[in-house]
Order: structure tokens, then sequence, then C-alpha cells
């Protein structure tokens, strides 16, 4: 059975290049902002093996998302990963224990993060 990914960012382009770089890996979901995310988190109830998530997106960001999942799903809010290339909650960033890619990244950060969150099953090819 293959591991369950779930992608979260506004940026389509971005969003299906991760999901192309997991997809031999993983059986790859999307949402494109934190309220997509959330409902297809709560809908498959919290049954994800990774959450990569952009932190600043419309409507609902990367922390407001995570609060939420940490809240409901504090076993899934440790499969996070966060990507960004900005400043937005850089420092309630520094205080959590969830790995964060500045954008861009490569396949390899892609595997270090992952395997900072106990997901070692990735061949990420970005």
């Amino acid at each position: 059975m293959a591991m369950k990914a779930l992608i979260v960012d506004d940026c389509e382009t971005l969003r299906r290049s991760v999901a192309r770089s997991l997809k031999s890996s993983y059986e790859v979901s999307q949402a494109g902002d934190g309220i997509e995310g959330w409902q297809l988190i709560v809908a498959q109830n919290g049954d994800f093996d990774i959450v990569i998530c952009d932190m600043q997106m419309p409507r609902c960001d990367g922390k407001d998302l995570y609060l939420l999942v940490q809240a409901k799903y504090p076993e899934l809010a440790r499969k996070f990963v966060f990507y960004t290339a900005g400043t937005v909650h850089y420092e309630w960033l520094a205080t959590q224990p969830q790995p964060v890619i500045a954008k861009p990244f490569t396949p390899q950060d892609m595997r270090q993060a992952f395997s900072k969150v106990g997901v070692v099953e990735t061949r990420a090819a970005m």
C-alpha cells in the first residue's frame, strides 16, 4: 500500500511539481489552501503519512492549518514539513519542531526534511 502525502499550496505550478516528484512513492492529494487542506484531512480522518505545506496562502495559511491539525490530529501534526520563500511567521517557525524548507528547494532538501519527521521512503525527483 502506498504512503499518503498531502500537498497544500496556493501555487498550482509548484503544488503539481511536488506532486509529480512524489507520485512514484505516494498516493498524493492536493489542496489549494489551508481550508481545502483541512477539509481533506478531516475527510481522511487525519490519515496521511506526510503533509507538505506552504506557509503563505490566502484564506488559511500554513500556521493556521498546522494549529488546527495539532488540536485534532496531534500525530499528523508531527508529520508536517513546511516550505516558504519569505519571512511569514519566521519567529513562530523558529519555535516549532517541524522542518522548514526554503524555496526554491531540491529533492535532497525534501528527503532531508522527510527523514526529520520519520518518513524515509521517498524518491523525490524534482
